[in-house]
């Protein structure tokens, strides 16, 4: 993953200025089900690290970080 990474940024793909770069595909995030997991928290509050009063930060955690 890291070794991705680090390849990644030392020679990026871009379609005309770069086309032999590497396109970083070793991450993935489903930003789009956000709502859904959010009402199962809500509606499973005993299976969730979350409290209901925290639910919307879920969002703010659920994002792969920067491995910087």
């Amino acid at each position: 993953y890291f070794d991705g990474w680090k390849a990644y940024e030392r020679n990026p793909f871009h379609p005309t200025k770069n086309p032999q770069g590497v396109i970083q595909m070793s991450l993935a995030e489903n930003q789009l089900c956000f709502d859904l997991i959010e009402d199962w928290i809500l509606n499973n509050p005993e299976a969730s690290i979350c409290t209901p009063e925290g639910v919307h930060q879920f969002r703010n955690i659920a994002n792969f970080q920067d491995y910087h």
